[in-house]
């Protein structure tokens, strides 16, 4: 950035023609808009990754160029518009008009103002404490990573790269990984409702697990709501939250509603799970789509409980990648959040695969042949990126281990029930593999 700016300076205080100092100008831009996404994503420190863009961003508006750069981008990603013909619908005498409506709660619509009495400012947060794990299950100590919406066992998923990398970089643990999810058991993962979440957040207050991993379901977040599905045509999904109202907007059906509700629950239970593990002296990475450019749309980035509380954690820190550099199909920005992780930003970065093409293939719409949208291509972490996620975490975990020592937790003295469910949920990740992934939304759980 300064040998661009020392250079567009040069240019404007020489003798130069007009036409070079558009040249020059023209060229800065386009870095800026093809270039510097890379140079900012090698950047370890999320602060100034954000003051990076900030800068380019303000000294583009200094040139009438930006807004010319802005229209022609614009253009580039502008589709035909269809025109649908209107259709009067037919209208039925309706035997409920007498009927009085339950309205909506005042609350929801007061979102903003509750929330702020609910969710006190961190005033304090523990610094580094001990790395929990278990003794007495095994002849060595026990470090279990409770892996929460882990989707389907397949070939060289996280569950694969953990009983792989812990051995070398983990050997003085026996490492055991909890994939909690309903593709994996219907009961035992489930984390919505049942006795399954109740044991998990007792073993998380016990200082049980030392890692965490999570990716809670987008589809009520996503910001492909906001695009319009032509293969669908008016019976596309709509968005369901925005940047102010991200706990549900309204005029949403009762389907909406219920969908809304599994998502912002899933949502919340996952940030109680990494919070307690993080508290217990543990690690925890969460995977979520990147924040909209649309400052206006919904993003779990966005909400007041992550931003003031989950943000205040022990080396807390988000990290922007794009899948593609770990081999997914597509771009798929993607912001991994860590908590208690040193270093982590580095090691994700070292592991990107190189020579990869940059794809320019885009996942919007519905494919109408397999009856689902584009989008569900990207539900998977690609292997490139399983890996990627669980050699940092246990390169991050090994020197946390180094520097705060271990905390040990007697396996004998945990609730009964709760070791029934470890070695019952630990057996299916290990054996309960499937022919393909579920929805995100599952409403008969």
């Amino acid at each position: 950035m300064h040998v661009w700016l020392a250079t567009l300076t040069e240019s404007e205080n020489s003798d130069s023609s007009d036409l070079l100092m558009n040249a020059v100008t023209w060229a800065f831009l386009i870095w800026g808009q093809t270039i510097l996404a890379d140079i900012i994503e090698q950047t370890e420190d999320p602060d100034y990754q954000i003051c990076m863009d900030q800068a380019f961003h303000e000294v583009s508006k200094l040139f009438d160029m930006s807004d010319l750069l802005a229209k022609f981008d614009k253009l580039d990603r502008a589709r035909e518009p269809i025109d649908i013909v209107p259709i009067a619908p037919v209208t039925v005498a309706d035997s409920r008009s007498s009927a009085v409506l339950e309205p909506f709660s005042v609350t929801y619509f007061e979102q903003p103002a509750l929330l702020k009495q609910l969710v006190p400012p961190v005033i304090d947060w523990p610094g580094a404490q001990a790395v929990p794990v278990v003794i007495g299950l095994a002849e060595k100590p026990t470090l279990f990573v409770l892996h929460m919406f882990s989707g389907r066992r397949r070939p060289f998923d996280c569950h694969y790269w953990i009983e792989t990398l812990a051995p070398q970089l983990l050997p003085e643990f026996n490492v055991i990984s909890l994939s909690m999810d309903t593709a994996i058991d219907a009961q035992l993962g489930n984390m919505m409702t049942g006795p399954s979440f109740s044991h998990a957040t007792t073993l998380a207050h016990a200082r049980v697990f030392g890692l965490g991993l999570t990716g809670p379901p987008c589809e009520t977040w996503s910001a492909a709501r906001h695009l319009q599905c032509d293969a669908l045509g008016a019976h596309g999904p709509r968005p369901l939250r925005s940047c102010l109202d991200a706990w549900g907007l309204a005029g949403l059906s009762v389907r909406e509603l219920l969908q809304l509700c599994a998502g912002s629950h899933l949502m919340l239970h996952s940030l109680l799970l990494e919070i307690l593990i993080s508290l217990s002296g543990g690690g925890s990475i969460m995977e979520h789509p990147a924040l909209p450019d649309d400052e206006s749309f919904a993003s779990i980035w966005r909400t007041v409980h992550h931003r003031c509380i989950v943000m205040r954690a022990y080396l807390a820190q988000m990290i922007y990648i794009e899948q593609w550099r770990f081999g997914a199909q597509s771009v798929k920005p993607t912001i991994l959040r860590g908590l208690g992780l040193p270093k982590l930003a580095r090691h994700i970065h070292s592991c990107r695969v190189p020579g990869l093409p940059r794809p320019t293939k885009v996942l919007s719409g519905f494919d109408r042949t397999a009856k689902q949208f584009r989008t569900s291509a990207a539900k998977e972490y690609p292997p490139q990126l399983c890996e990627a996620l669980i050699r940092s975490a246990f390169l991050s975990l090994k020197m946390r281990v180094q520097r705060s020592g271990v905390h040990h937790v007697p396996w004998d003295n945990l609730d009964a029930g709760a070791r029934e469910w470890v070695q019952a949920l630990a057996t299916c990740s290990c054996t309960s593999f499937a022919a393909s992934y579920l929805p995100d939304y599952q409403p008969a759980l």
